[in-house]
């Protein structure tokens, strides 16, 4: 049951990046072009269980901060943030 979760997981989110590549021409559109890497580190922690979850768990950690600095910089201007 956990393999057929990860492998569905997987699947969807390397799906909707093949279908989604010839569709985005905006190179700025970073989010919609690499969410579905978060879809496949995640069914890669759920199939290998307990075996090696710190590495996937840090994966996906560094993919949700990855994720949440394209939102910012897409709603927001993070560039007035940072001092120069």
């Amino acid at each position: 049951m956990r393999n057929s979760i990860g492998l569905a997981l997987i699947l969807i989110g390397f799906c909707y990046s093949l279908g989604y590549l010839h569709v985005l021409k905006n190179p700025a559109d970073l989010l919609l072009r690499y969410w579905p890497l978060f879809l496949i580190f995640v069914g890669l922690e759920v199939i290998m269980g307990e075996k090696s979850r710190i590495f996937f768990q840090l994966l996906t950690f560094a993919a949700l901060g990855f994720f949440l600095a394209l939102i910012l910089q897409k709603f927001l201007d993070v560039t007035a943030l940072i001092p120069l």
